[in-house]
């Protein structure tokens, strides 16, 4: 007859072995534990039961597919990689632990490290720091006046108007101007000339200014042709007539005047422009008449 081989057992839910030898084992066939001594310690190991085995198959079941695993570093897995949401309790869903830089020769197309300070991407052959703790350091309001800075760093609004300011010598900031300002030529520095005789020749420094007819008799005022006065082309000046009659009568002798040169004369207390487009070519429009 076989002999029956039987370790300490038990089938008693929770039930321990007080004390074990070094080698010697014991069982518990309710909670599935096996026990071995070490000659101080009793140690316990779980072993899984049938129906715990068919539970973990089904759990897995559709989860994993064997022919896809990650079985080593470097395998390719297919479909989208998705995390856990992170949680106070549970930290960052994603932890990619610093280091060094990895060896040119080492780095592939989509791979992403990180060091202290940065953080890496090898995009098409080329290495991009995607985030550096030097972007975060914000620009002083020195460095924004001086304009001289080449590294990558953090502006505001503020540095930004500062930088503006530093540039326009303060015409950035926003002005309030009463009418007297505006129509005043002197406070405009715009060129300016009264003319009170009855004659007059344009000249170079009426260039972008206004003149001003004041006398009660009219005038004559003559356009000097290239020959006589080179005046720029793009010279160009407003003549106001501030007199009661229809003046003054422009003499435009060898000139070629636009858009109508029998109409010579600016109505009292009208104005024109009058505009040098080419060599001896002007523009003269406004309040006019013949």
């Amino acid at each position: 007859m076989a002999n029956t081989f039987k370790i300490k057992r038990s089938g008693t839910a929770s039930a321990v072995p007080t004390t074990l030898e070094a080698g010697e084992i014991a069982i518990n066939w309710a909670d599935w534990k096996l026990f071995f001594g070490d000659g101080s310690t009793v140690n316990a190991t779980m072993l899984i039961s049938p129906s715990a085995w068919s539970n973990l198959q089904s759990a897995v079941a559709g989860k994993v597919d064997a022919a896809d695993a990650l079985l080593k570093a470097g395998g390719t897995m297919t479909g989208k990689f998705i995390t856990r949401a992170s949680t106070a309790e549970g930290g960052a869903a994603l932890n990619i632990p610093y280091g060094g830089i990895p060896a040119q020769e080492t780095r592939e197309n989509g791979d992403i490290w990180h060091t202290a300070n940065n953080i890496y991407v090898h995009l098409n052959g080329a290495t991009r720091t995607f985030i550096h703790t030097g972007y975060w350091t914000l620009v002083s309001q020195a460095e924004a006046e001086a304009g001289t800075g080449t590294t990558v760093r953090t502006w505001t609004p503020e540095r930004v108007r500062q930088a503006i300011e530093a540039v326009t010598g303060g015409y950035g900031t926003a002005v309030s101007l009463d009418i007297e300002d505006v129509v005043q030529p002197a406070q405009l520095n715009l060129a300016y000339r009264e003319i009170t005789d009855t004659t007059f020749t344009l000249a170079a420094t009426d260039n972008r200014g206004i003149i001003e007819l004041t006398n009660v008799a009219a005038a004559t005022g003559t356009v000097p042709t290239n020959a006589s006065v080179a005046l720029p082309v793009g010279f160009r000046c407003c003549i106001v007539n501030s007199s009661a009659v229809d003046t003054p009568a422009l003499s435009v002798t060898g000139l070629t005047i636009r858009p109508d040169n029998t109409r010579l004369k600016i109505k009292s207390k009208g104005s024109a422009f009058l505009a040098k487009i080419a060599t001896d070519t002007w523009i003269f429009a406004g309040d006019l008449i013949s």
